[in-house]
């Protein structure tokens, strides 16, 4: 087995691509010799955390030490598990700390996928059957990656149901359902907490919502329900929901948060207590940033809550005032992805609830910290047996609605679909899909 490049593809090469997303730790090279120095995936770089050692143990077999929440299956469907050559990374980025996404590799690497790339613009990527792949023949001499300007909503879907695009992401619920509704092959999935509102937790920076009572008010005060409706001109039941109620992980139908009568009673109590009765509310300029704002500050004001609103920045003015700590309360999303058939949640969901919630989590914005939460995303990623999960699921949850980190307001519907001429398309963790094995009936279209 090769890569593309002709060079050999060996344990030695998946310990170099794996340690690329382990940075710092005593068995791991430095940035510049691994060639990782600069932006890297923190979802990536979190699906690794779990991974204690990468030993080589013979030319073609290594061994992973893990702790017993490591999701190894998804590190390795995801990025980490895309192994680069490592004599063309090194002959194409120098041996310092220069930042990798800035090097030649990053637009012509190679790999010892299906594929080969052949071009990258704004345009279009193209990818070339790769003649050396491992598996033999390759069905598809290639493969094209357009952007459409509507990033997955209408004009996506009607690309996709006139034959100008094979295959497309759909990201809007009442496209994907349209799509649904048209029966175009695909891949479903939900992306529960899709819209979360983050209260910030951090008692140096004095924020409104360091008071319980506060926080407990503001939930009671949102209903996620409208929100979502408010959003995406859909009403959804499941949209307060963390983790689905139903499937292999339900954590049951725990009470909902919502209670206008119990907001405004919480409000009393806490401007009787000397709160001032002002929360600030932060989200993006976006018309989703908008609407959420507009929903949110309707009904805490509702309850008798101030809210001063800021939706004045694109994402990356907002992340600057999170990092700041300059911020009440912050609209986000944990996305945590489920299959839509069978209420499966994979690495991909258990990932992202760990990033958001953990003491540590990288994502946890609010800088929430809770020993019952760390237990519960613990157990979840453990082996153990569903009745375990499903319990751990339930007490995230409780520990969730006890302190509040966040309140839960919406659940997104994405779709990967392709065109009935398309077969052979395998679905892997989120919305990622393998067309190494993939066909294309002849006629018509792109």
């Amino acid at each position: 087995m090769v890569f593309s490049d002709a060079t050999s593809f060996d344990a030695a090469a998946v310990k170099f691509a794996l340690d690329r997303y382990r940075l710092g730790r005593a068995d791991v090279a430095t940035c510049a010799e691994l060639r990782a120095c600069g932006r890297r995936s923190a979802a990536a770089v979190a699906a690794m955390a779990g991974v204690v050692s990468v030993t080589v143990t013979g030319p073609r077999t290594l061994v992973l030490g893990t702790e017993p929440s490591a999701d190894v299956v998804y590190a390795l469907a995801s990025e980490p598990g895309m192994i680069p050559s490592p004599t063309a990374l090194r002959a194409a980025c120098p041996a310092d700390t220069t930042p990798v996404e800035g090097c030649r590799f990053a637009r012509s690497p190679v790999g010892a996928g299906a594929f080969v790339v052949d071009s990258v613009s704004e345009r279009a990527v193209e990818l070339t059957r790769n003649p050396r792949h491992w598996a033999g023949d390759v069905p598809l001499d290639g493969v094209r990656f357009v952007p459409l300007a509507d990033r997955g909503t209408t004009r996506s879907l009607d690309q996709l149901a006139t034959g100008a695009v094979d295959m497309a992401l759909l990201v809007d619920a009442s496209v994907v359902a349209t799509a649904t509704s048209k029966r175009f092959e695909g891949y479903r999935v939900l992306q529960y907490a899709g819209a979360v509102e983050v209260l910030n937790h951090d008692a140096e920076a004095r924020p409104a919502t360091r008071f319980q009572r506060v926080r407990l008010a503001i939930a009671a005060a949102i209903d996620p329900v409208a929100v979502q409706a408010r959003v995406t001109g859909r009403a959804d039941e499941r949209a307060g929901e963390l983790v689905p109620a139903t499937g292999p992980l339900g954590a049951g139908h725990p009470p909902k948060a919502y209670d206008p009568e119990r907001a405004r009673a919480l409000v009393a109590e806490a401007k009787a207590n000397g709160w001032s009765g002002t929360v600030r509310y932060l989200c993006d300029d976006s018309p989703r940033g908008q609407a959420r704002a507009i929903a949110v500050q309707t009904m805490l004001e509702a309850a008798g809550i101030t809210v001063v609103v800021d939706t004045s920045r694109d994402r990356a003015g907002v992340d600057a005032l999170v990092a700041a700590r300059d911020f009440d309360i912050v609209c986000d999303a944990v996305s945590a992805t489920v299959d839509a058939a069978s209420g499966h949640m994979d690495g991909t969901a258990l990932l992202a609830l760990g990033r958001h919630l953990s003491s540590h989590g990288d994502a946890n914005r609010g800088r929430w910290a809770s020993g019952a939460a760390d237990d519960a995303l613990r157990a979840l990623g453990a082996p153990a047996t569903d009745a375990q999960r499903r319990a751990a699921a339930r007490a995230l949850h409780d520990a969730v609605a006890a302190d509040v980190p966040m309140v839960v307001a919406g659940i997104d519907e994405q779709l990967v679909a392709w065109h009935p001429r398309v077969h052979g398309v395998v679905p892997t963790t989120g919305t990622r899909v393998i067309l190494g094995g993939a066909w294309r009936r002849s006629g018509g279209g792109a």
